[in-house]
């Protein structure tokens, strides 16, 4: 087999999974996304800002965010 042949089958190849891969993509693309997910997004939205309320601000990330558990790794 010569190089010129095993070139052109790579270049098939990479066609094809390149036309497949964007049908793929934009079918994926022009679903909207489901009940669930705008549910979820929502869901964690709102404990953001619950967070912010009761935080006054941001809350940021402490020494302490993991409470008791890292103790038990310490020796």
């Amino acid at each position: 087999m010569s190089k010129e042949s095993k070139l052109s089958f790579f270049r098939f190849e990479a066609g094809l999974g390149l036309f497949f891969g964007l049908a793929l993509a934009s079918g994926w693309l022009t679903t909207g996304p489901s009940n669930q997910e705008l549910l979820a997004n929502y869901a964690k939205a709102r404990d953001l800002w619950d967070l912010i309320v009761v935080n006054k601000g941001f809350a940021w990330w402490s020494p302490n965010y993991l409470g008791r558990c890292l103790a038990l790794f310490q020796p």
